[in-house]
């Protein structure tokens, strides 16, 4: 077997005209999140994905827009 994956993905890709509402409510979640827990030192889990995902240079980027 090969390491090609094969079939129909079930996923579907966002759209941010279709799929607005649902965007701006995980905006807001993601605000209320870190307005509340500004180190995520509540949310370890998330601050662990976060630092798989970001660079220190993103995350200078990011705190300074």
């Amino acid at each position: 077997m090969s390491t090609a994956q094969k079939g129909r993905s079930d996923l579907k890709l966002a759209s941010l005209r279709r799929d607005r509402k649902l965007v701006e409510l995980a905006r807001g979640a993601a605000f209320e999140i870190v307005d509340g827990d500004p180190d995520l030192a509540k949310h370890a889990i998330l601050a662990d994905e976060l630092d798989l995902v970001f660079s220190d240079q993103d995350e200078e980027f990011l705190a300074k827009s």
